[in-house]
């Protein structure tokens, strides 16, 4: 994690923000904080997950059926199509549970930045709350589609 952070950070200017989800109980806690620590000279941000791995799938199932999630062609595509495909029955699943995390996390952001222009301003649509809390966490000045950040968070 720590590589791929420092290759991000160089890669993109220092614009990337780091999201990691914390699984319930003691142990995703304990996770979290090592994660953290590990990170810390990078912006990072920690969200608590609700719900089991299928669930949590579902919104991507569902974009992914109407055409709206498309595959990076890359050395890891057909270890992740075939993940995607095996899941939920598989033995590994965590692409899959990357790849709905992301897609979760940048929907729900999406949602709050419905409402602003290019530069983070608030143009109607959210509170000024809202929008003040989401222009201090936009990782650069222009909002991206959800196909562009699925291309940088979904590695394989």
């Amino acid at each position: 994690m720590l590589a791929t952070a420092r290759a991000d950070a160089l890669r993109y200017n220092n614009s990337v923000a780091i999201w990691v989800e914390q699984e319930p109980g003691s142990g995703g806690k304990e996770s979290a904080i090592l994660t953290q620590d590990l990170l810390r000279e990078f912006p990072l941000w920690v969200e608590c997950v609700h719900g089991d791995k299928i669930t949590r799938s579902r919104p991507l199932a569902s974009m992914a059926e109407v055409g709206r999630v498309h595959v990076v062609d890359g050395t890891f595509t057909r270890d992740f199509l075939d993940e995607l495909c095996a899941f939920p029955d598989a033995k590994h699943d965590d692409q899959v549970d990357a790849a709905s995390g992301a897609c979760n996390h940048l929907s729900t952001w999406a949602t709050l930045t419905r409402g602003l222009d290019d530069f983070g301003y608030n143009v109607g649509g959210v509170s000024d709350r809202d929008a003040a809390a989401v222009k201090e966490s936009i990782p650069t000045a222009n909002n991206t589609d959800l196909v562009e950040w699925l291309k940088l968070y979904c590695k394989g």
